[in-house]
């Protein structure tokens, strides 16, 4: 009786887990969005001001403020995609990502957010050249991350007998936020895992696994190592 408990409990955490994780998720970016362009922003309350001009109030008024603003940013966003598509309008962006770039701290803050950004939207254009494994925040635990450079410039190198490597290492669920950790390429675990499937499981926490594949060999430290998903389960 109690196996049959524990098999429907099983059963049903399973099948809840997937919709309260997407339903909490919702939830968050709604209040992000709410803080960004909700009724109190400057855009909710010009468009208020502009329903109200208009001789429109009702309860629930603040709601669809909201949910005007969240449509007039997504046709916004569209506007520009459509806009950098052709030529005038890349060139208009270049131009303007140039002023932005010659500026040295926007310009560092800048570069940071476009890459995480496409690594996060677009693992084509990923900097993000490899998933790999750093032993962190002690020896025998390990903390997933993405490799940015195979180098760390000759100022840094100089300073170590060893080759290091540039590893970032995100912190969900903000895909923006995280951490640079400058490591010895000889103590990084290769992953044979492809940039997108190591962010689906940074995003996840490691709730979602890429499926098992035949044990594959990873380069570390020059020597071939065999590692296989299964152990990483």
């Amino acid at each position: 009786m109690w196996k049959n408990l524990r098999t429907i409990f099983v059963s049903g955490l399973l099948t809840l887990l997937p919709v309260t994780v997407t339903a909490l998720v919702i939830v968050l970016l709604y209040q992000l969005i709410v803080q960004v362009i909700g009724p109190t922003t400057l855009m909710g309350q010009l468009l208020r001001g502009a329903l109200f001009g208009l001789g429109i109030n009702f309860p629930g008024i603040e709601l669809a403020v909201t949910l005007l603003s969240i449509l007039i940013t997504l046709l916004i966003i569209l506007l520009v995609g459509l806009v950098t598509h052709y030529y005038l309008g890349r060139r208009i962006y270049e131009t303007f990502e140039q002023m932005i770039l010659s500026v040295p701290v926007l310009r560092a803050f800048y570069r940071t957010i476009k890459q995480i950004t496409k690594a996060t939207f677009d693992p084509q254009q990923s900097v993000f050249k490899k998933v790999v494994l750093v032993e962190y925040p002690r020896r025998g635990a390990y903390h997933m991350g993405f490799l940015t450079n195979e180098s760390v410039g000759e100022l840094i190198q100089d300073r170590f007998a060893q080759q290091m490597v540039s590893v970032f290492i995100m912190a969900p669920p903000n895909p923006m936020s995280g951490f640079w950790v400058i490591a010895p390429r000889e103590d990084v675990m290769y992953l044979e895992l492809t940039v997108e499937e190591g962010l689906r499981m940074v995003m996840s926490r490691g709730i979602s696994l890429p499926r098992s594949r035949p044990t594959a060999n990873v380069d570390n430290a020059g020597e071939e190592m065999s590692v296989s998903h299964a152990h990483l389960r």
